[in-house]
């Protein structure tokens, strides 16, 4: 891997394109300081497939993976986050090099590697641009979750992060937000409410970065704790259906700490439970079916 002058390179369309065929990786004198905001612009498109066919900045000129845009070819080689199609057309990339890397760099390189005896690859590399992307502030585009439940972990979406558009790097903070609750360097909010904070909780989080910062208020409104889960090894199992129903061919089986029942065959269950079912607990009980299961079904009574 590396340059072995063993193919060629050409200049075409007045300067605009740099075509590189067989083995070869060439650099140019270009000294730029990469930013967090710095893109690589570039068309590119080839119509010989070689093992890696990149582009990157260095500070050097000593190969180094870490800094080569692999964007097409047969080797995992550098960073392969931007692929060509593999249509011998032109695509047009727009890297953000900036979050790759930054720093000093003192020249531009285009590779295109082929490690045979007669190489073949070709490269076209065309429209090079390299330059600072606009700033933007921050935009807030994730939608909080306004329920909690005292003793339960808080989640302020899926992931319980804020999804956030704009010019990175961000940094997140509150300007208000109960007791107890914090957010992460990437967003991520954390919480789970005590006794003591039962009803609304108004919450005011800020995101800045260079250019500004924005804000999102809300209020969660705390309920009291979930109710508990039943503990099926406190009940006797009792078949339940007649003749219809249970006929004890197959298998019941109470697992974890009473949370979970499995049933195999055809198995009817019931369990006494002499007070009204919440929705909240029947949802914490977990029913496993065998996918092999003829008939699988729970019921509980409710007296």
């Amino acid at each position: 891997m590396g340059d072995t002058a063993n193919g060629t390179v050409v200049i075409e369309d007045n300067g605009a394109t740099i075509h590189l065929t067989g083995n070869r990786w060439r650099a140019i004198n270009f000294d730029y300081n990469v930013t967090p905001n710095t893109i690589l612009e570039f068309d590119f498109k080839s119509t010989v497939k070689g093992e890696v066919h990149g582009v990157g900045l260095d500070s050097n000129l000593i190969l180094d993976d870490q800094s080569t845009f692999n964007l097409f070819g047969t080797q995992k080689h550098g960073i392969q986050t931007f692929r060509y199609q593999d249509n011998a057309e032109y695509q047009s990339f727009s890297i953000p090099i900036g979050q790759y890397y930054t720093g000093a760099m003192s020249y531009l390189f285009f590779a295109t590697d082929h490690d045979v005896s007669t190489p073949t690859a070709q490269s076209y590399f065309s429209n090079v641009r390299i330059y600072e992307a606009a700033l933007s502030v921050p935009v807030i585009d994730s939608q909080p979750n306004l329920q909690a439940h005292v003793g339960a972990s808080y989640l302020y979406d899926d992931n319980s992060t804020l999804e956030v558009s704009g010019t990175a790097p961000f940094t997140y903070s509150f300007n208000y937000a109960p007791d107890g609750m914090t957010i992460s360097h990437e967003g991520k909010i954390t919480w789970t409410p005590s006794d003591l904070q039962l009803g609304d909780q108004p919450v005011e989080v800020v995101v800045s970065n260079a250019e500004g910062s924005v804000v999102q208020t809300f209020t969660i409104n705390v309920a009291e704790p979930f109710a508990d889960k039943i503990n099926l090894n406190n009940y006797e199992l009792i078949s339940y259906g007649g003749d219809y129903g249970d006929t004890t061919k197959g298998t019941v089986n109470v697992s974890g700490s009473g949370e979970s029942i499995t049933l195999i065959g055809n198995r009817w269950i019931a369990i006494d439970y002499p007070t009204l079912l919440l929705l909240t607990q029947l949802s914490n009980l977990i029913l496993r079916v065998p996918l092999k299961a003829k008939f699988t079904a729970l019921a509980l009574i409710m007296i």
